[in-house]
């Protein structure tokens, strides 16, 4: 599991930034969000690159902060045309949630767009947690 955590950090630390691409306003086009919020929004795509990938099936829809934790919410329509249909993603609601360094992602289904591949862990955790540093 470390070594997933840690290829993805490689990853992420390899991409560029998701405001150089001008991604932010795509993925949250109909959210009115602060400063603040918006760079929430990179650190959204940070942890969960298959939002950009599977767009505009999981264009970010809501945000709400809740005891310190910003909480980012995509709604995945039925049908997703975008995403692969392994994921059973079709009509979930996911909630990527960020406090500080680290985002969470809940739900398998969320955790498969997150990730770009199905998740079929046979237990898996409650969430999959990201350190965004």
């Amino acid at each position: 599991m470390k070594a997933i955590f840690a290829a993805a950090a490689i990853l992420l630390v390899a991409c560029s930034s998701p405001s150089d691409q001008g991604v932010v306003p795509a993925v949250a086009a109909s959210v009115a969000m602060n400063e603040q919020q918006s760079a929430g929004v990179e650190k959204v795509l940070r942890a969960c690159p298959g939002i950009v990938e599977y767009l505009p099936d999981t264009q970010i829809t809501d945000f709400y902060t809740f005891e310190g934790v910003d909480h980012y919410v995509f709604k995945v329509p039925r049908p997703a045309p975008k995403v692969p249909g392994e994921y059973l993603a079709e009509g979930h609601t996911c909630t990527v949630s960020v406090r500080g360094g680290d985002a969470a992602i809940a739900k398998r289904p969320c955790v498969s767009i997150c990730r770009m591949h199905k998740v079929d862990e046979p237990h898996p955790p409650q969430s999959m947690e990201y350190p965004l540093n």
